[in-house]
């Protein structure tokens, strides 16, 4: 079973396993008109793979907090890579006979770096991104004292492979690791190109190869040229608005893009529509860990979380964009474990 979106990475796992004639079925999360959706039945109709649409189900069907206490209890206390999948369970039901596929790898992309020229203080503001913008000053100060006396102790040639060596140290394969943990405890888990191989072959381009994405391109043409000439689902390959490569954008792509339509005006999902948003925000609020948490926290974001859950307008308003909503999850998440409560039995907990 190979989990598919409309990125590159799904891409290359799905051409990949394919062309050594592996028998594969995917699924991708989402409703019909989703551009992860339309795409991904575009690349496996390509291959002949079958497609399964599914929304991801709660752990629990006693809701969200049951739903985030089951979850961490079954990963042995381990939060996802990404909080606001904390409510849904780690199978979809898949039997043990089936294997699992899934794949990220921030280093082919050039880790954090977007671009091959970064101003003066560029490349340091790009590391202190790196900090939550919803983070209180206290715990900003101590994380960009932190990231300055990492970036002095790195072993770099310029100070851009600085954003590659992040991704790599802290990105990569402890990024994977929470992957790693939920997944493999409820079904077999596999991974057709290894953290460690991609580093390995990452290591050795140059910056350019990786930060304009003609390495991982050409290495999709290669795989499957129609995979390749497909539209992404977010933005486009970032070579491509440099006019020497035209050429490698022809008007075969555009062919190939003409006949996939994306929408832009999709229903929200299920962990960004309001109605969940406001379960989370008075979950949080309610909490007897909340003003631990929100100690560390900007006063704006934690004011808007404590409106948000009161009811008031301002308070929905601030969680609309994704940004915001997802720190709401990790808000949540940190006091969901820091309650302890996933340590006790499902009849017990919460």
């Amino acid at each position: 079973m190979a989990r598919v979106s409309g990125g590159k990475d799904s891409r290359v796992i799905l051409a990949a396993l394919t062309n050594v004639g592996a028998r594969v079925s995917c699924r991708v999360y989402g409703i019909e008109g989703d551009p992860d959706v339309t795409l991904a039945r575009r690349i496996t109709g390509l291959v002949g793979a079958p497609l399964d649409v599914a929304a991801p189900p709660l752990a629990d069907s006693g809701g969200v907090r049951r739903s985030g206490l089951q979850v961490l209890r079954d990963a042995g206390g381990v939060p996802p890579s990404e909080a606001h999948l904390l409510p849904f369970g780690l199978s979809d039901g898949e039997s043990e006979d089936v294997t699992l596929t899934m794949g990220h790898w921030p280093l082919y992309k050039g880790g954090m770096a977007k671009k091959m020229k970064y101003g003066p203080g560029g490349v340091q503001a790009a590391l202190y991104r790196k900090c939550s913008p919803y983070a209180g000053d206290a715990l900003t100060a101590a994380s960009r004292e932190s990231i300055d006396a990492w970036a002095g102790s790195a072993i770099v040639g310029t100070e851009l492979e600085l954003l590659y060596q992040w991704a790599l140290d802290f990105r990569s394969g402890r990024y994977l690791e929470s992957h790693h943990t939920h997944y493999s405890s409820v079904t077999n888990l596999v991974y057709p190109l290894i953290d460690a191989e991609v580093a390995e072959v990452c290591n050795q381009m140059t910056m350019f190869t990786k930060v304009s994405e003609l390495a991982l391109f050409h290495a999709m043409m290669e795989l499957n040229r129609d995979f390749a000439l497909l539209p992404l689902d977010r933005g486009d390959w970032r070579f491509a608005s440099n006019a020497l490569y035209a050429d490698l954008l022809s008007e075969r792509r555009s062919a190939v893009a003409s006949a996939v339509r994306l929408a832009t005006d999709v229903a929200a999902p299920r962990e960004r529509r309001s109605d969940t948003l406001i379960e989370v925000a008075r979950e949080t609020a309610a909490s007897d860990t909340w003003s631990e948490i929100a100690d560390l926290l900007s006063p704006p974001f934690a004011a808007a979380v404590q409106a948000f859950a009161d009811g008031e307008r301002v308070g929905a308003e601030y969680f609309q964009d994704m940004a915001s909503a997802k720190a709401l999850w990790r808000a949540y998440a940190a006091t969901l474990w820091l309650s302890g409560d996933w340590l006790a039995s499902p009849g017990r907990a919460g």
